[in-house]
């Protein structure tokens, strides 16, 4: 196989994967007010659930609660509130991965020798830019 055609390959699997992703996403924001206008009529006939035997599935309305906090300053009080009650197993600490590689790479740069516990692998890749016409 020659590089081109080997560069055709990959350009072309990832024009489709593209293709497919801006796809998933036009069917997800339909999905979403499909589910909506569904919602609404359910709600507006005093329906909580039916089931359709053409289909073969029930549907059941629900509101789901997603927590947030109100006051991104007061995420300390929340934790420490979370481990005054009990449930201080919760919280987990998380690192950016794109900010600790970005971190990771200036403190290299520095000069600064990596602890043994931090290990850096490569994955070989290849970029795909679109090229001036």
């Amino acid at each position: 196989m020659s590089v081109q055609s080997a560069a055709a390959i990959l350009s072309d699997l990832r024009d489709q994967r593209e293709a497919a992703e801006t796809e998933a996403k036009r069917l997800q924001e339909a999905e979403t007010q499909a589910e909506m206008d569904l919602f609404h009529e359910m709600s507006e006939a005093g329906i909580s659930s039916f089931k359709s035997d053409e289909l073969g599935k029930q549907f059941v309305r629900v509101t789901n609660r997603y927590p947030r906090l109100a006051d991104k300053l007061r995420e300390d009080d929340m934790l420490a509130w979370l481990r005054n009650i009990g449930h201080g197993g919760v919280i987990r600490e998380q690192i950016n991965p794109s900010t600790l590689k970005a971190t990771l790479r200036s403190i290299a740069e520095e000069g600064v020798t990596m602890p043994e516990y931090i290990e850096i692998f490569e994955k070989d890749a290849v970029q795909v830019k679109r090229s001036a016409k």
